[in-house]
């Protein structure tokens, strides 16, 4: 999502910076330096971080829903095209 956010801030009708945003917020917990920025943030703005991080846990549970579901399809065509 980063790499999608860095490639359309060089195309002038995408905002790339959306896409920036919202990849540094679903990676957020596993990098080390945007870890302790957000446990900054949630010191600093707690009610604020708080509808964020309601924010981010839908936007992964939204992301591992399609990508289970698309997970899904593709084994139901293999299992297709094989014949079992």
């Amino acid at each position: 999502m980063i790499a999608l956010g860095v490639i359309s801030g060089f195309i002038p009708i995408v905002q790339g910076w959306i896409f920036v945003g919202l990849g540094v917020l679903l990676l957020a917990e596993e990098i080390p330096f945007l870890n302790r920025y957000l446990k900054r943030l949630k010191d600093k703005y707690p009610t604020k971080f708080e509808k964020a991080h309601a924010f981010r846990e839908s936007l992964k549970d939204k992301f591992l829903r399609l990508w289970r579901k698309k997970r899904q399809k593709t084994r139901a065509h293999e299992e297709e095209k094989s014949g079992t």
